[in-house]
């Protein structure tokens, strides 16, 4: 009810302030529970494209592509030829599924710290390995962003185990020779 000089008694205003600290109750409330369904929907996605990357990267021909990379690079470390990783169908795939997996990281649709936990070792072995390929590449087709997001990767993870105390420049390298998982 309004009093005769325009204020409202203090029912009304009691009334009124209820009523809407109820509607604004209601609203954060609201954004409150979206903004959790939404996290949770965000988390379990990057799960699932953790999993599919691991899926890649356990898979036997894969684990096969990267020991031809390794010993590759053992050749190379010999002869300085850059040419040869040309051409050779496995170095194609282990530098294409990093760099596809470097996009995901970077686009949040990998959880990167998981990632990084588990394959930021050997990102950054397939990277060290490869660099010199791909620098000659990206010169051969006057395309500097070729294989950026390998690259990135590769970095991530070694500023992640760097801050670890791990220094990754310093990992074994792996020898053909060897049976133990690449």
């Amino acid at each position: 009810m309004n009093l005769p000089n325009g204020f409202m008694d203090l029912e009304s205003a009691t009334e009124l302030i209820v009523m809407n600290w109820l509607g604004i109750f209601s609203l954060a409330a609201t954004i409150f529970i979206a903004i959790v369904t939404i996290n949770y929907r965000n988390k379990q996605h990057q799960i699932k494209g953790l999993l599919d990357a691991f899926k890649i990267l356990n898979t036997r021909e894969h684990r096969t592509s990267r020991r031809k990379v390794y010993e590759l690079y053992i050749e190379y470390e010999k002869n300085k030829d850059v040419g040869i990783f040309d051409n050779v169908p496995e170095v194609v795939d282990v530098r294409a599924d990093f760099d596809v997996i470097g996009t995901l990281v970077k686009s949040r649709n990998i959880d990167e710290k998981l990632f990084l936990i588990e394959y930021g070792p050997l990102a950054y072995r397939c990277w060290k390995y490869l660099k010199k390929h791909v620098e000659a590449e990206r010169k051969k087709r006057n395309f500097n962003p070729f294989m950026k997001n390998f690259e990135d990767l590769a970095n991530k993870a070694n500023r992640f185990w760097s801050k670890r105390g791990y220094d990754l420049s310093k990992t074994l390298l792996y020898q053909p020779e060897q049976e133990e998982r690449s």
